[in-house]
């Protein structure tokens, strides 16, 4: 990648990245739950929407924000949303 150590910074901006990312998924999920949102359809929509995102596509017990209530109920969907 470059001198010495630009591999791990690379590493660290990958893993900001993707926490701020399944931040956000966690938040928009739940506010579609509390809103009463059927989660299997936001799921389809979002898998061809500007909001897909592949954190959408973990299996819900790999997402720990979503791993409480929220990741229980994700259990009766299919395994990804992608």
């Amino acid at each position: 990648m470059g001198e010495l150590g630009t591999g791990s910074l690379t590493k660290l901006v990958n893993h900001l990245l993707t926490f701020v990312h399944g931040a956000a998924a966690a938040e928009a999920l739940a506010f579609a739950e509390r809103t009463g949102l059927d989660l299997a359809a936001v799921g389809e929509v979002m898998k061809v929407s500007f909001g897909q995102s592949k954190m959408l596509e973990l299996p819900s017990a790999e997402c720990s924000p979503l791993t409480s209530k929220l990741g229980r109920r994700f259990g009766s969907m299919p395994r990804t949303l992608a």
